[in-house]
């Protein structure tokens, strides 16, 4: 069975030829990479014009485009170059800092972020080098930025939204203190807190003991062994407001805990600029605001330029 990467994947093939793509950048041949997403884009929007795809469909796949010449054509040549790419925030400034100076004079500057195992490699030439790939690409350099800085911190939460609320689930969560709870056998009607390794307190009254009614989360969620299960009211600093709200939870005697809730009727505003997070959650939004904002202008620049 397909998985929903394959599907998105083949459906783009009916437009891209990704066969094409690989062959001009292993000639390196920048303006026949560069034509044919410009040919896949001109597909794209008369498939658009035509009724064939709606302007929904039409974002879904060039932003899957994007995806697939970033991750599977840049890396692809980066691969066949034997470089790669220092995974910090520094570094990865320090190449867009070099990638500016190579716009504007032609050499790439002296940025530590290029890891090279080639022997008496020529970097700077392996730099401009990566630079014209990009531009080939169509790949805004400001993409490559995806480390946080210093002193950010992800949550771990995981939030599906539903109508007006979401349900979030807080996943991988190293508890440092559970205040007693896994060593007392009797806690239900207790009132319990827990701290976790990222600095989140969990404010736990009235637990209640739930192992049966969890049994089928469990199998999913632990795999090697059973954990003891919970519901509570309570609230989180670092994930909610201080309003009190069912919690459910599943903890493993090695400290390793998952816990769930619900916005609904609740205000937890606060949750994103907790400064536990050090601003994690603007830095990622204003990421997927900067790749959105690219994409949009690249689509209507494809549309003015084949409207001419």
């Amino acid at each position: 069975m397909k998985d929903d990467y394959q599907i998105i994947r083949e459906r783009l093939e009916e437009f891209c030829s990704l066969k094409q793509l690989r062959r001009a950048l292993s000639r390196s041949d920048d303006a026949g990479v560069t034509e044919e997403i410009d040919r896949t884009m001109k597909k794209l929007l008369e498939a658009e014009r035509n009724g064939e795809l709606y302007e929904d469909e039409l974002t879904e796949l060039v932003n899957f485009l994007f995806v697939v010449l970033h991750y599977d054509c840049f890396y692809g040549t980066m691969q066949r170059m034997d470089c790669d790419l220092e995974n910090s925030h520094a570094a990865r400034e320090a190449m867009c800092a070099d990638y500016a100076q190579w716009k504007e004079t032609g050499a790439a500057g002296d940025g530590q972020w290029l890891i090279c195992t080639r022997k008496n490699a020529d970097i700077p030439a392996l730099k401009a080098r990566l630079f014209a790939v990009i531009d080939a690409l169509c790949l805004p350099v400001g993409d490559f930025c995806e480390f946080e800085p210093d002193g950010m911190k992800p949550p771990r939460w995981v939030r599906k939204a539903f109508e007006d609320f979401e349900v979030i689930t807080i996943c991988d969560v190293q508890v440092t203190d559970d205040g007693g709870l896994l060593s007392d056998p009797h806690p239900n009607g207790k009132a319990f807190t827990v701290t976790d390794s990222d600095g989140a307190v969990y404010h736990l009254g009235g637990v209640r003991e739930t192992n049966d009614s969890h049994a089928d989360m469990d199998q999913y969620m632990f795999t090697d062994e059973s954990p003891r299960c919970f519901a509570a009211m309570g609230w989180i600093e670092g994930y909610t407001g201080p309003q009190r709200r069912e919690i459910e939870f599943s903890m493993l005697s090695d400290g390793t805990a998952v816990f769930s809730y619900s916005t609904q009727g609740v205000d937890d505003s606060c949750a994103e600029n907790d400064p536990r997070w050090g601003g994690y959650e603007g830095w990622a939004k204003a990421r997927i605001a900067f790749r959105r904002g690219y994409q949009t202008d690249f689509i209507a620049r494809h549309r003015a330029a084949f409207a001419e």
